[in-house]
């Protein structure tokens, strides 16, 4: 469907590039009513309204009987995005961020949507998206195949790293598909794709029973949308070869798997294409969204899900008098893809980090990331690190181990168990970039740093015991998103002109598996760390503030409230339900690390608090039960003794 030249009201017309900023005097509709009564009229109003009764928020406010629709507020801000790479002439990429409030401020909502536009005179505007409302299927992989042969003439970096096969590839060149022994094919290795995708609750895979029959060929209808897609999409790239990892390992054999497991950075590392699934919450959903025997939908435009509302394509005179063609993303696209079904996935992290090129169909628009850009079907083009949370790019190395492990902390695994098998190829990205020693998630050389990570409170778990097996004093421990930091002294400390000081050392510390590393269970673990550390009587303190973290009460000291100017506060975090900790009990804290800010000499403290455990062992043992921080005037732990303590 082409653009069709719409009326848009005055304040929207002011959101179109060249975008002009919306001033006090010069504001969107202020009241949610009035926004609704223009969505009648205008394509843009109707979008943002469409946009509010999907997210749920104008019935949240107007059912609060403190609320009506004259008392909600919108305010909307507009920033171009600047800083592409290869800049193409008539297009432009605006933010718009959607904040919503009642007259009070006691409750907001907030929200971002990109405009993209494009001059109806510009080269551009010879694109396919900029034509029609959706692309067809060999425009995208026209699309895709001319970005992976550039990106092979060009980048010398996205070349894949390793030549070690996986045990099996699918041959897709057959009208019926079939697994193939890669020790069986011609040297040198071959190319081919892998597959990025959502399993969900899909039981389909290869199985001993099956593995026979799949060599012999794959009937294209016995297998889920999904992997029926990645294999149009691997023939029509000009592709043979393609590793699928339900299908090319037998999921019932554990040696087989853990085998394969342990070598998929290999598999990752070393294709020319991953093909990611970006939207399709699980393997049945698909992302070409076509009927495989229908030789029509692979050649029309209407070949995605419909969005739970219109998302807007349509042309409009801008501002300066130009004819522009408008598409409006319901997402801060920079983050849309971080934000996606796929990436909520477990292994995922370890696919993107690890494939030197990926193609993400999306529905709305198809993306490419690869070591040197991050491009998009609208014609942007960025640096991989502006839009991606798998950036290497950091002065401190740690820095972006905390990022990727924030990342991996609120993932999902469709089986639990793959939650250390899933990290390995991870840890060895980081390790081939820093040279470092790991320990279960944590690194020597930053041990003192990665100690500081803290639980965050998230409803979607309902069980936060600790997982069996692991000790206490690692994040792989805890059930919940972890973030590192949370006082971000690292962020801050250079504003903020202050003296910040680690106590805490590594003394000894040793992991034994019972077989191969995060593939198998861990037989034992041994750590010991020395620091400044003092007994404390402690809980969280009644009638506490609901938040994150929460307000601590320490026995025997004046502890005033938390917005008090000029006084001492504790708050704190611990690993599991604070419910437990609602009652005074005796820890022992470590002081980790100390700030005092040398304008006004405020003192921050940040402490493990341990708790000793029970047991046979002649070496008194201690368990992680969480982390706090003091905030005041004074040092709490200058008087405090150095003191080797064994963690369990």
């Amino acid at each position: 469907m082409e653009a069709e030249l719409e009326n848009i009201c005055s304040y929207c017309s002011q959101l179109i590039h060249p975008a002009q900023q919306l001033t006090p005097d010069r504001e969107h509709y202020p009241i949610l009513e009035q926004l609704r009564d223009s969505s009648f009229t205008c394509v843009l109003c109707a979008f943002i309204w469409d946009f509010c009764q999907a997210e749920g928020v104008a019935m949240a406010f107007v059912n609060d009987d403190e609320s009506s629709p004259n008392s909600l507020r919108i305010e909307l801000t507009s920033t171009q995005i600047d800083g592409s790479q290869e800049p193409i002439s008539g297009l432009s990429w605006d933010l718009v961020s959607m904040l919503i409030s009642q007259d009070m401020a006691t409750r907001s909502w907030s929200r971002c949507f990109t405009i993209a536009s494009c001059s109806m005179n510009s080269l551009a505007a010879d694109l396919p998206i900029w034509k029609r409302s959706k692309t067809s299927v060999p425009e995208k992989m026209s699309i895709v195949k001319n970005w992976l042969e550039t990106c092979e003439r060009c980048h010398e970096t996205c070349k894949p790293r390793s030549q070690q096969l996986p045990k099996r590839l699918i041959n897709v060149e057959p009208a019926v598909p079939r697994l193939v022994m890669c020790q069986e094919l011609s040297k040198p290795s071959p190319k081919y794709a892998t597959l990025s995708y959502c399993w969900g609750q899909s039981k389909f895979g290869a199985t001993k029973e099956s593995i026979n029959s799949l060599h012999q060929g794959i009937p294209m209808d016995s297998i889920p949308s999904t992997l029926q897609d990645a294999i149009l999409t691997t023939r029509m790239l000009g592709l043979r070869y393609l590793w699928i990892d339900s299908l090319c390992i037998v999921q019932d054999d554990e040696l087989e798997w853990n085998i394969e497991a342990s070598n998929m950075k290999n598999t990752y590392a070393g294709s020319s294409l991953t093909i990611a699934a970006t939207d399709a919450i699980d393997s049945s959903e698909g992302f070409l969204n076509v009927h495989l025997h229908d030789e029509k939908a692979l050649t029309t435009s209407e070949t995605v899900h419909q969005p739970p509302f219109k998302e807007p394509f349509f042309r409009t005179l801008s501002s300066d008098g130009e004819q522009r063609t408008v598409r409006v993303l319901p997402h801060d696209f920079r983050t849309s893809i971080q934000d996606s079904a796929l990436n909520q996935r477990g292994w995922v992290l370890q696919e993107m980090l690890l494939s030197p090129r990926i193609a993400h169909f999306a529905q709305t628009e198809l993306s490419w990331h690869c070591k040197n850009s991050y491009r998009t079907e609208t014609g942007l083009v960025l640096e991989p690190e502006q839009v991606l949370h798998t950036q290497r790019r950091a002065d401190d190395h740690h820095m972006v181990w905390w990022n990727w492990m924030t990342s991996y902390s609120r993932r999902k695994f469709t089986v639990a168990s793959d939650r250390l098998p899933a990290l390995l190829g991870i840890l060895d990205e980081y390790q081939s970039m820093t040279g470092d020693q790991p320990i279960l998630g944590l690194w020597c050389g930053s041990f003192h740093q990665d100690l500081m990570w803290m639980r965050m409170k998230a409803d979607s778990v309902t069980d936060e015991s600790p997982f069996l097996g692991l000790p206490s004093w690692t994040w792989l421990s805890c059930r919940n998103m972890v973030r590192f930091d949370f006082w971000n002294w690292e962020k801050n400390t250079p504003k903020l002109r202050a003296d910040v000081r680690d106590h805490v050392a590594l003394v000894d510390w040793e992991v034994v598996w019972s077989a191969a590393p995060f593939s198998s269970a861990i037989a034992s673990t041994r750590l010991a760390i020395r620091g400044p550390a003092r007994e404390m009587t402690l809980r969280i303190k009644p009638k506490s503030p609901i938040r994150s973290p929460l307000i601590l009460e320490v026995f025997g000291e004046q502890n005033c409230p938390e917005n008090s100017v000029g006084r001492s506060f504790y708050d704190a975090q611990f690993d599991i339900d604070a419910k437990s900790y609602a009652s005074f009990a005796d820890y022992t804290c470590v002081l980790l690390r100390s700030m005092a800010l040398l304008s006004s000499m405020k003192i921050s403290e940040t402490f493990l608090i341990l708790q000793k455990t029970e047991g046979d062992s002649d070496v008194q043992l201690y368990r992680r039960v969480g982390i706090g921080c003091y905030h005041g005037s004074y040092r709490t732990f200058g008087s405090a003794g150095q003191k080797t303590l064994n963690l369990a």
